[in-house]
């Protein structure tokens, strides 16, 4: 069964201009997962260093492995990376995981 993950990424502050210059690469695999259907939503988190996404997986070792394939990620640009199953009961994002299962 597929489940809403929230994924926060850390980012370095001091690396600000080498995601910049990876952006396009970064959007392109993100869009790649929003035409999917995988990606729900993405977006910074106002008044801090990190950004949030939430994504559709069936396993947490899914979405680490194919979180893994980011080209910030694999860049080293996201500091830190926590992952959490979300357990929505219902609304836009429970709608789109029973969408995503089929």
């Amino acid at each position: 069964m597929v489940s809403a993950f929230a994924v926060v990424y850390g980012y370095a502050p001091e690396r600000a201009e080498e995601r910049m210059a990876g952006l396009d690469e970064h959007r392109a695999w993100l869009t790649a997962r929003r035409q999917s259907g995988r990606l729900i939503e993405v977006g910074r988190l106002t008044g801090t260093p990190e950004g949030l996404l939430v994504l559709l997986y069936e396993s947490e070792e899914e979405a680490t492995a194919d979180l893994d394939t980011d080209p910030y990620w694999r860049a080293g640009l996201v500091a830190a990376r926590e992952i959490t199953r979300w357990e929505v009961s219902w609304g836009i994002v429970a709608d789109a995981a029973r969408a995503f299962s089929g």
